[in-house]
């Protein structure tokens, strides 16, 4: 069944907040990135004129930029409104006010936009999907999946986390998910099954807390990786 572009939710994160929640240092940006359900982050982006090495996957990518601009706009006037309601759920730190949450988010999609317009940067924005993976084996060092998984585990089950995560550990040595903790703000309770799956396999898995702490309890990623 094909996509609809009305059922996206966009919210832009930067690259600096990736670094921070998903505790990425010098040496991992020198590797080979997979960045999954990237969405219209500027990480991709900012990678590249740093110098690293960063490919994209989301289903976003099949839309035109006027399309997912419009999508983009859309999910800001969705969403914005829910945060001024529920301030008190955010830490006020990283983010002056809402507004400048609102602010920050609105720059990023246009980093992002202005990247994903440009010819050469189109094999870096594959549009695909986290369970079809389009790539060879062991075709990158660490894949990364930000704001997708355990945060929509009231639609997503133990299942779909462990296919998702299995076929990912096909292309990259190294997996890490941020956050872990659902949309209904509580835990998932599919973390501690997933860490054992794939303990159970052979694989080093647990949990790190991280440098981000902007939705309350969202401070942790997941690491999955081969010994």
């Amino acid at each position: 069944m094909p996509l609809c572009l009305d059922e996206i939710v966009i919210w832009s994160r930067s690259f600096n907040e990736y670094i921070n929640f998903l505790a990425l240092s010098e040496n991992d940006l020198q590797k080979k990135i997979l960045a999954v359900a990237d969405g219209a982050s500027s990480f991709n982006y900012e990678a590249k004129i740093r110098g690293y090495d960063v490919t994209s996957l989301d289903p976003l990518y099949k839309f035109s930029p006027l399309e997912i601009k419009e999508q983009i706009i859309k999910s800001c006037n969705q969403i914005y409104p829910q945060i001024v309601k529920n301030k008190n759920d955010y830490n006020w730190l990283y983010f002056k006010s809402p507004d400048h949450l609102k602010e920050y988010r609105m720059n990023v999609m246009e980093n992002f936009l202005d990247d994903f317009v440009i010819k050469e940067s189109k094999s870096k924005y594959i549009g695909g999907e986290i369970q079809n993976l389009p790539f060879k084996k062991m075709s990158f060092d660490i894949a990364i999946v930000a704001n997708f998984l355990f945060l929509y585990s009231d639609r997503l089950d133990l299942n779909f986390h462990i296919q998702s995560l299995t076929d990912l550990l096909e292309v990259a040595n190294e997996i890490r998910v941020f956050p872990l903790q659902g949309n209904l703000q509580n835990s998932p309770k599919y973390i501690i099954p997933v860490i054992n799956h794939f303990k159970n396999l052979g694989f080093l898995a647990g949990v790190k807390r991280v440098n981000y702490h902007f939705t309350k309890g969202a401070n942790k990623v997941l690491i999955i990786k081969k010994k």
